[in-house]
């Protein structure tokens, strides 16, 4: 076929879809103008199309380049010197109409833009006068001729971060980039993983062609992390383009500045002063940052247009938002300071956000998802205002204080998101460039930094931030400040030390009631019951999570509630309710997760968890990492160690020693967070999986840590913890410490109301029962845990003592046995405990063993190991000497000893003997 397409010196890289969408458009029109930003590849797009199409014309695809033309007179007789026609005086569409005939011809005009209404002209001339025409033009924007469909020519696709190497052949950009680096470089480069800054080169020149091909060229003499961070200066750095090409596409800055000199003045206003935006925006965003003098706010909306048609502003219809590539965005900034205006448009962008943010104050602090994601949307902008606002005092109007505005408008937003500790940082450069502002706004912005902060996880700062803001706010007669401070406070107090946090969250609740603040006193009511929860009291949690529920539901607040079923599954697991429990877990997870908040996640997250392990339901956990993992959303270190840990622990029939290791790590991981109740518990599960595998000795120093752990945090789990003290003892031989241990664990246990633990207490007072010679009450017992158990639907005793506890019993009752586990198992969890402690009576001392001595063998023992001779002890205990004597027989004969130095040895491996 006859043609005239140029040559190009350069491979065509990628854009195969774009190049087969453009082709079958051009089958379906007799006008295709491929439009987009100048450098955006749409001369070789124009190309490869008009090449891929070319046997549909017999009479040829002809190709006439528009950019040298000054005057628009001459587009005609340009595409009459390409056909050959001599024009001899007449009008050139005239001529070539006639010359086209009815052969089938593609006519390309490329670079239209400066040429747009001449060139409109003869298109529609042409396309009128001979239906054997088609027309492809290349330009910045529409030629608006009847008839024309336009395609904007996108962008080459990026690479995502985190990309390996063998993925940057799947994207046109990279592709692109990595041909060319190779032309401008043969041979190894210097560098030892250039995979992110090729990621990094493709985000940053927004996968312009023009742009990475000028990138990819320096090279030459500098390495791509260079490269990487002159972008910072892209219009320095991308420059000496080929020397054929045209003046424009030989730098970046060229290339754009084309474009704006063919905007009118008003246009140019418009462009400059929409470079603020950072991310993209809205209409009405425009007209209130761009729509001051010489402009009004209604004029932008036309030019708006009229910009988005020159391919300089991009529109998002399915969004409603607009956008400026970031190459258009830095030369915009540029012309923005040259102009004089960038502080008074950065002053009015801020004003912007500030209202926008208060707008959306209410939705923010009830979690409402799509305020939530609203904001978010806009979190490019939120950033751009507040480092303005950090430079120093607003003077958008007198005494209004914006940034500090700001900042308290946006608390609950970057707690919510995840974003926490950014959030507390930008906020605290704001109060540092606003010393002088009113002391009641201050201090609840510090309140702002504080909560902030505590769910950033920077605990060690929320102290200070909490203190800075009651101390100003009390200052300045504020309530709502002091109580949103002391509420900080509080939640400080929550993980540290829960009577404490009970104490200031009383008082942060009768502030906020004063003063009306609903938010600070549902919360800090909740707070204060969980703190309650996180000591496993969960009797004394009932009314004060309830309550606040009840005031979550009336605010509809999406957080609170979320958190309230956190509460619900404490609860629920408290009671033995483990099918409840997670299913509360889940959906308060899951809530979180879809609000976007990873501290109350990873809380429920870790309640499903216990609540699995607790169930012996191992293949849940699994499932648990998944749900934690949603796709393509970067994980916190702790996060990622939660994950990696459960999924270590599911794989504890492969492995069960190092299920146990990940199992006390992530215990201890836990205990740093938001969830050390969760931690403690996985550490009381932590002794009984030692103990199931035989490791005695694992077992005692992890109940003994477990122990410690659960005393200096006040927990109730001191009681679980005494009870495997006691199976510990019990298999030392030693069944009256066991018993005293068992009996104090029951208490504590039912005091605090965790019937989940009442089977194991029994199971554990059942066998010093046996122990101590009375098996009618080891049968009741055993038989009462086993009743609770089924009515429970918990898993069977672990595989040790309480196993075999009921068949020696059996074996002692004989035909009785039946009766006395059948009376156990009738019994409910307070009936049980109540026959546990009547039956203690019932016990004998056992032959041998440290069980075995009186107290006054005891205390001979104890003075003999440190050394006291017969009469020392005698006038120590008020005894003679040849009582001593007498008692030093008994004890060697029940601990099967036979000296003072074998005795002083096992004192000394026992300090924890005990005068009953």
């Amino acid at each position: 076929m006859p043609s005239n397409l140029p040559n190009s010196p350069s491979s065509f890289v990628g854009r195969a879809g774009d190049i087969t969408e453009a082709g079958g458009l051009l089958t379906g029109t007799r006008l295709l103008t491929l439009t987009g930003a100048g450098g955006c590849g749409k001369t070789r797009l124009g190309g490869q199309v008009a090449a891929g199409t070319a046997s549909r014309f017999p009479a040829g695809v002809w190709w006439v380049e528009l950019a040298a033309l000054t005057e628009g007179a001459l587009v005609g007789d340009a595409l009459a010197r390409v056909l050959e026609i001599p024009l001899e005086g007449r009008p050139a569409a005239e001529v070539i109409v006639e010359h086209v005939a009815e052969g089938e011809m593609l006519v390309v005009l490329d670079n239209c833009e400066h040429l747009v209404d001449s060139t409109a002209a003869l298109v529609d001339e042409l396309l009128r006068g001979t239906g054997a025409l088609r027309v492809l033009a290349t330009s910045r924007q529409p030629l608006g001729v009847d008839g024309e469909t336009t395609w904007r020519v996108p962008s080459m696709a990026a690479p995502p971060e985190g990309c390996d190497p063998d993925g940057l052949a799947e994207f046109d950009a990279s592709r692109l980039f990595v041909e060319r680096l190779g032309r401008a470089r043969p041979g190894p480069s210097g560098d030892t993983d250039e995979t992110a800054s090729v990621v990094q080169v493709c985000h940053r020149l927004d996968g312009i062609p023009l742009a990475l091909e000028l990138a990819a060229a320096r090279a030459r003499t500098m390495s791509l992390a260079r490269i990487v961070t002159e972008l910072d200066d892209r219009f320095g750095l991308l420059i000496g383009g080929p020397r054929g090409a045209l003046a424009r596409h030989r730098t970046l800055h060229a290339s754009v500045q084309w474009s704006y000199d063919l905007l009118a003045d008003a246009e140019r206003i418009v462009l400059r002063r929409l470079a603020t935006f950072v991310g993209g925006f809205r209409m009405e965003a425009a007209q209130q940052v761009a729509g001051f003098a010489p402009l009004s706010s209604d004029a932008v909306l036309d030019l708006l247009g009229g910009l988005v048609d020159r391919s300089l502003v991009q529109f998002d219809a399915a969004r409603d938002r607009y956008r400026l590539l970031e190459t258009i965005r830095d030369y915009g900034r540029e012309q923005l300071a040259a102009a004089g205006e960038a502080d008074d448009v950065a002053e009015r962008h801020l004003s912007w956000v500030c209202a926008f943010a208060e707008s959306h104050d209410e939705g923010m602090t009830r979690a409402d998802l799509d305020v939530l994601d609203a904001v978010e949307e806009e979190l490019p902008n939120l950033r751009v205002a507040l480092d303005h606002a950090a430079r120093g005092p607003v003077a958008t109007a007198p005494g209004e204080q914006t940034g500090l505005r700001l900042v308290v408008a946006l608390t609950f937003f970057w707690a919510q998101r995840g974003l926490g500790l950014e959030g507390a940082d930008r906020a605290v450069r704001v109060l540092a460039a606003h010393p002088a502002a009113p002391g009641a706004l201050r201090g609840r912005a510090w309140a702002a930094v504080a909560y902030d902060r505590f769910y950033g996880a920077d605990f060690a700062a929320v102290t200070t931030d909490a203190d800075h803001g009651l101390a100003e706010a009390t200052a300045a007669g504020d309530l709502r400040g002091q109580a949103r401070s002391l509420h900080a406070h509080g939640a400080l107090a929550f993980m540290l030390d829960p009577p404490h946090c009970r104490t200031v969250m009383a008082r942060a609740i009768e502030l906020a009631r004063s003063c009306g603040d609903h938010w600070c006193e549902t919360d800090a009511l909740q707070i204060l019951g969980f703190s309650h929860l996180i000591q496993h009291r969960t009797l004394l949690a009932l009314d004060p999570v309830m309550d606040s529920a009840a005031m979550a539901e009336a605010q509809d607040n999406a957080f609170q509630l979320a958190c309230h079923q956190l509460g619900l599954a404490c609860i629920a697991a408290a009671a033995g309710r483990l099918g409840e429990a997670a299913t509360a877990a889940r959906r308060g997870a899951d809530e979180a997760q879809r609000i976007g908040d990873p501290a109350i996640e990873l809380w429920g997250r870790a309640g499903q968890v216990t609540t699995a392990l607790a169930r012996r339901r191992y293949t849940d956990l699994d499932s648990i990492a998944g749900q934690t993992t949603p796709p393509h959303t970067p994980l916190s270190p702790v996060v990622t160690a939660f994950v990696a840990g459960i999924r270590r622990i599911a794989r504890h029939e492969r492995d069960p020693i190092g299920a146990l290791d990940a199992l006390e790590e992530l215990s201890e991981l836990l205990r740093g967070t938001f969830v050390p109740n969760e931690g403690l518990r996985l550490a009381v599960i932590g002794v009984a999986g030692a103990l199931a595998l035989g490791d005695q000795q694992r077992a005692a120093a992890a109940a003994e840590a477990a122990f410690e752990a659960s005393t200096t945090f006040g927990s109730a789990l001191v009681g679980p913890c005494r009870v495997l003290l006691a199976r510990l003892e019990r298999g030392r031989g030693e069944p009256l410490t066991a018993d005293r241990l068992a009996h104090d664990g029951l208490a504590e246990i039912h005091d605090a109301g965790l019937i989940i633990d009442l089977p194991d207490a029994l199971e554990a007072l059942g066998g010093t029962a046996l122990d101590l010679g009375a098996a009618p009450a080891a049968a009741r017992l055993l038989g009462a845990a086993d009743g609770l158990r089924e009515s429970l639907d918990l898993p069977g005793p672990y595989p040790t003592e309480a196993v075999t506890d009921r068949p020696e019993v059996h074996d002692r009752l004989g035909e009785e046995f039946a009766a006395r586990w059948e009376e156990g198992r009738r019994m409910d969890a307070d009936a049980a405990v109540a026959y546990a402690r009547r039956s203690r009576g019932e016990r004998r001392r056992p032959a041998s063993g440290w069980g075995a001595l009186t107290p006054t063998e005891l205390d001979v023992a104890r003075l003999a190991a440190r050394g006291l001779t017969n009469p020392d002890i005698g006038r120590e205990l008020f005894i003679s000497r040849g009582t001593v004597k007498t008692h030093l027989e008994h004890i060697y004969a029940k601990l099967e000893l036979h000296n003072r130095a074998e005795l002083a040895t096992t004192v000394a491996r026992r300090p924890d003997i005990q005068i009953e």
